[in-house]
């Protein structure tokens, strides 16, 4: 494996937490300390922030389940440093908490 630098929003930011979707190495989840989960799907060239529903941005932990749901859909968890887990079930578009 090769490390290259990624792409903006990414670049710079304190990586904690990375997780591809199995079977697709270049789908990549990537949380970070204060700027939350980012989401790419060509191993870093380009980066979607995907925070919608999370009540900080301060990821701690991040796991891509290995099987995915009906439709194909691999589920998300995060863990962060105050609020707790929270799970996506829709490709992390959303966040629900575990804890709510």
């Amino acid at each position: 494996m090769t490390w290259i630098p990624t792409a903006a929003p990414v670049a710079g930011l304190k990586v904690t937490a990375i997780d591809t979707i199995p079977g697709t190495p270049t789908s990549v989840y990537v949380g970070t300390e204060a700027s939350g989960v980012f989401f790419s799907n060509n191993t870093g060239a380009t980066c979607t922030a995907k925070n919608a529903g999370l009540d900080t941005l301060a990821i701690t932990t991040l796991a891509v389940a290995p099987n995915p749901f009906i439709g194909g859909v691999f589920p998300v968890y995060v863990g962060t440093k105050v609020y707790g887990f929270y799970q996506s079930f829709d490709n992390a578009a959303s966040w629900q908490s575990f804890n709510k």
